[in-house]
């Protein structure tokens, strides 16, 4: 059995919202746009993978023994790998899933640069990478290029929500995922 370390990265916690933008309509968008323009979610996100750099460094140092690819790592797409800001700001900050599935099948979204070296890193050191989406299964293509662009293609595995499985459903989703 692999021993497992399992980075999940769920870093922009002011964007997660759980597969509906419900939790975006009780933000202050002038806020977000202010935090965002002045590089504080870019700085947020550093500081981020940062902690993490030192609690994985850590914990390697507690298990001399262990190999790379002995271990995992699991990271989310949207606000983790891949920022959708852009997007949302130019919608309001008010969208239907449609409309953000159509964008996200642009594979318009960037690199959120901290999380995806982090990325490459583990890929890099030969550590088993898994990718956690809330998408659809219809927008496999388009985020695997989307990836591509930014030198994170070498995961093991690519987990994507049923074309049948609601926004209420996203939590679950992952959580059976994770546990897969």
């Amino acid at each position: 059995m692999k021993t497992t370390l399992a980075i999940v990265l769920l870093l922009c916690t002011h964007l997660a919202h759980a597969g509906t933008n419900d939790a975006l309509s009780n933000i202050d968008h002038d806020l977000m746009r202010d935090s965002h323009n002045k590089g504080l979610q870019a700085l947020f996100v550093r500081d981020q993978v940062n902690n993490a750099i030192l609690q994985i460094n850590t914990w390697l140092e507690q298990q001399p023994d262990i190999q790379p690819e002995k271990m995992a790592a699991v990271f989310d797409i949207d606000e983790t790998l891949l920022d959708t800001y852009a997007f949302m700001e130019t919608m309001d900050f008010s969208y239907s899933l449609d409309e953000l599935d159509d964008w996200m099948a642009t594979g318009s979204a960037g690199p959120l640069q901290p999380v995806q070296a982090l990325c490459k890193m583990f890929l890099d050191a030969g550590v088993n990478v898994y990718l956690l989406t809330g998408r659809h299964e219809a927008l496999r293509a388009a985020t695997e290029e989307n990836l591509k662009q930014y030198d994170c293609s070498s995961w093991q595995k690519l987990y994507m929500r049923p074309s049948n499985n609601g926004s209420d459903q996203i939590k679950n989703y992952k959580l059976a995922a994770f546990d897969e």
